[in-house]
């Protein structure tokens, strides 16, 4: 007898208005475990949008969004270690280095100077180049 699979994102009846037609309007679907799954639509309808709530970054007006049956926005602490996110438009902030960029990074993140010395041992031992 075959398993059934979790749905890992179940999107029911999400809206968010942000007036003028622009947002998302009853969107419902579910992903399970090991499927693929694309968004497509034209501009401005509403996909950007999706994800951000997928990911707990807007809470919907309405409507429920759950990654594995925790909810995406109130449980978005939960929800991290299942879904990532990469936007198309990647900005860097303006920095001389690769190891520039890691060290503001992680003091972003939190990490304190002692933490730095186990970053440098990897990229060491990894044989990384972090000055261009």
């Amino acid at each position: 007898m075959k398993e059934e699979r979790k749905d890992a994102i179940r999107v029911d009846g999400v809206n968010k208005d942000y007036g003028q037609g622009r947002g998302n309007f009853g969107v419902s679907f579910s992903v399970k475990e090991g499927e693929a799954f694309g968004i497509v639509g034209e501009n401005g309808a509403g996909k950007t949008t999706l994800l951000r709530q997928v990911m707990g970054f807007i809470k919907p007006d309405s409507g429920k969004i759950g990654i594995y049956g925790f909810d995406a926005y109130e449980d978005s602490a939960l929800t991290k270690p299942y879904i990532g996110y990469i936007p198309g438009e990647i900005n860097f902030p303006d920095v001389r280095s690769g190891n520039e960029f890691l060290h503001n990074y992680g003091t972003a993140m939190g990490m304190k100077e002692g933490d730095f010395a186990y970053a440098d041992e990897l990229i060491s031992r990894m044989q990384l180049d972090v000055r261009a």
